[in-house]
């Protein structure tokens, strides 16, 4: 069938990564300039559940650099006291705040104070 545990990328390799749960790929028609349009993957975790997620093409997945660099340079610069922020990986401290130019700014950190306002208006 179309469902599949190792990746076609991995066929053939000794010790393939393997999915967790079954996936299907398919291949997106191209568009109406005829550029491609990436593949459609279809995970399915138990028989009634079926995760449906868009894979681009390779010349749609990235960020141009000016863009993440002004991105970052909005975390750092960012005015606001962060509240209530993850407190570093493997210690007690479960949060802590973080003030404008902290380089322990990360991306949950802008996930909550940048991305999800902007994304909400």
């Amino acid at each position: 069938g179309d469902w599949h545990t190792i990746s076609p990328e991995q066929e053939g390799k000794p010790s393939p990564v393997q999915y967790a749960t079954p996936v299907s790929r398919k291949m997106l028609p191209p568009n109406d300039a005829g550029r491609p349009m990436g593949h459609i993957k279809l995970l399915q975790r138990r028989k009634a559940d079926l995760l449906i997620t868009w894979s681009p093409p390779h010349d749609m997945r990235g960020v141009p650099v000016s863009q993440f660099d002004e991105f970052m340079t909005r975390v750092i610069e960012d005015p606001r006291i962060w509240k209530n922020c993850r407190g570093p990986p493997g210690s007690s401290v479960k949060a802590v705040d973080k003030p404008r130019e902290r380089l322990n700014r990360n991306m949950y950190d802008a996930c909550k104070y940048i991305i999800l306002p902007e994304a909400a208006r």
